[in-house]
């Protein structure tokens, strides 16, 4: 599934060790993207980013320290499909514009496109995605998602 924005290509583990910063054996639940590794990096060692740096991710590491949880705000992640992700919800559009709602607290595994029982939130996350995706001219270039219904949900491809 790598290179699919459906699960299996996106949550994959991450294992830490670095004895007297994390404690041995202790577990995390933290939402984290690629773009996050530096900035968290540049936090638990010590070294400062420069204010006027621009950098896609954020640190994680007070979070992965103190085991805790660091609500991330929208983000979006892009291949032939993209998705956002806001707290417990995934949008997916493929590139044909078809839409797919997730719920990833009750439905890990994406097999419940909950788009119909759950449009306003669907919409939002559309707007967010399509916004977002603006900001990127490869991702602004493809079509919007079609007007109306999502239409069906293509298989997840694991």
């Amino acid at each position: 599934g790598k290179g699919s924005v459906y699960e299996g290509g996106i949550r994959i583990p991450c294992m830490m060790r670095w004895p007297g910063h994390i404690e041995p054996g202790a577990t995390s639940q933290q939402v984290t993207t690629a773009q996050d590794l530096y900035p968290t990096i540049a936090s638990a060692t010590g070294i400062a980013l420069e204010a006027n740096q621009k950098l896609d991710g954020k640190s994680v590491w007070n979070a992965l320290r103190n085991n805790h949880e660091l609500v991330n705000g929208p983000f979006i992640v892009a291949g032939s499909d993209i998705a956002i992700f806001d707290g417990d919800w995934k949008l997916i559009q493929n590139q044909d514009g078809r839409l797919s709602l997730f719920n990833l607290r009750t439905d890990p595994r994406e097999s419940i496109n909950v788009w119909d029982q759950n449009v306003e939130t669907g919409e939002r996350l559309k707007k967010q995605l399509l916004e977002a995706a603006s900001k990127f001219p490869s991702l602004a270039q493809r079509r919007g998602p079609p007007p109306g219904n999502p239409g069906p949900r293509r298989p997840n491809p694991r």
